[in-house]
């Protein structure tokens, strides 16, 4: 199980090589109601250093590394997270959506009729992309499955 590590507002850690400094962060008001705390974090490995925004229940690959946020206090007073260093990806977003695609023939047997009205979508959620195929209907859109593709092995993690 890997290691849960706290920063305080102006605290600094260093894991594996990489330095994460927590600056202070802020809340978002959201447009269909409630708050949402985030903290700006600092993330440093060799000559690179870039600030993002951790939000509870985030990911961030990069450089190498695998940022997994798990807790954000208000106002960014604290910030819960591990590290994983992963490496470099092993595929991309178009080899994530053509192992989909091959998936959707032969395991869904899509035919080449079923595949010429689809649509596709991907996020992507950090060490994974996560693949919608979606079929039109009746003007309506109804997602026929949703994959997630790891990064670094190229293999599908889940379907439904």
């Amino acid at each position: 199980m890997a290691k849960t590590f706290e920063l305080k507002i102006n605290e600094s850690k260093t894991i594996s090589g990489l330095t994460v400094t927590n600056k202070g962060g802020g809340h978002e008001i959201l447009t269909e109601g409630g708050d949402l705390a985030f903290a700006d974090i600092e993330l440093k490995a060799l000559n690179k250093k870039e600030t993002i925004a951790a939000y509870s229940s985030g990911q961030k690959l990069w450089n190498g590394y695998l940022i997994i946020f798990e807790e954000v206090g208000w106002d960014g007073e604290f910030v819960k997270f591990n590290v994983k260093k992963v490496g470099e990806p092993k595929i991309n977003e178009n080899q994530a959506l053509d192992m989909v695609e091959e998936y959707a023939k032969a395991e869904l047997k899509f035919s080449q009729k079923d595949m010429s009205g689809i649509q596709t979508s991907l996020s992507d959620m950090g060490g994974y992309y996560s693949v919608s195929i979606f079929k039109s209907s009746d003007n309506q859109q109804e997602p026929v499955v949703s994959l997630k593709v790891d990064k670094f092995t190229g293999k599908i993690l889940r379907g439904k």
